[in-house]
């Protein structure tokens, strides 16, 4: 520390002057390091709050990408109908219409390439129709492909399925083949004989009446590792007769 002393008569006067580096030291050092500090700790709660944020946006469900298949062509009454679909529920409904009208929604929360790599193929005949939804070998595709078709009412459903999913008809009169691996299978307001099969699912049956020749029959199985198991099997006749015994597979 620099200073002077000046001596007067019967009194000494010292003055005292710190040196430049007090300044440095003695004040603005402090400030620094709480800048520094505050600095560190913004940082630190920026982090945070960003790290937050990309949970929440990977939390937040994604946006459906949506694409619609509309198409309508010829089919008599008596004709077949056959469709297989992988994922996405299937309902059929009955018509007073010599027509097949098919609408399929495409939904995947995915890319958009996505809904192009599945594709829906429609093969119309004279007294035929058959759709089928065809899926890249590797299934790399996660897409969702829910079928609203209706029918002539006296159609035959040769064959409608899908593996995950529910199949349901209303209104149709004639016999059918319903498939299902995880879904239900309902049939409403319907007349004729019905084989329904799935396989994790419930089935539902209401008909007006029986008029096919086929049996109408009902088939749950539930699967278990290593074994599946016949939960409940129900076929009948319009007759009423009943052939064989119910056992467990």
């Amino acid at each position: 520390m620099g200073g002077s002393m000046n001596r007067t008569a019967n009194r000494t006067t010292i003055r005292a002057s710190a040196p430049e580096s007090y300044a440095a030291v003695g004040f603005h050092m402090p400030l620094r390091r709480m800048l520094r500090r505050a600095s560190a700790t913004c940082g630190l709660l920026c982090a945070a709050l960003a790290g937050a944020a990309l949970a929440a946006c990977a939390q937040a469900p994604q946006p459906q990408l949506r694409e619609v298949f509309d198409r309508t062509v010829p089919l008599a009454s008596g004709g077949s109908f056959a469709l297989e679909n992988v994922n996405g529920a299937v309902t059929v409904t009955g018509w007073d219409r010599e027509a097949v009208e098919i609408r399929a929604v495409k939904t995947t929360s995915h890319a958009a390439t996505d809904l192009l790599q599945v594709q829906i193929e429609v093969a119309a005949v004279p007294g035929r129709v058959a759709v089928d939804t065809v899926n890249p070998p590797d299934g790399g595709a996660e897409v969702n492909v829910a079928y609203s078709v209706r029918v002539p009412r006296r159609v035959l459903l040769q064959h409608v399925s899908t593996v995950n999913g529910t199949v349901r008809v209303t209104g149709v009169e004639s016999a059918g083949t319903l498939r299902s691996v995880n879904g239900d299978i309902e049939v409403l307001d319907s007349a004729g004989g019905f084989s329904a099969h799935t396989t994790n699912g419930n089935i539902q049956m209401e008909l007006a009446r029986l008029t096919a020749i086929a049996p109408l029959s009902a088939e749950r199985r539930q699967r278990h590792p290593g074994r599946a198991l016949l939960e409940r099997s129900l076929p009948f006749y319009p007759s009423g007769h009943f052939p064989g015994r119910l056992q467990p597979a």
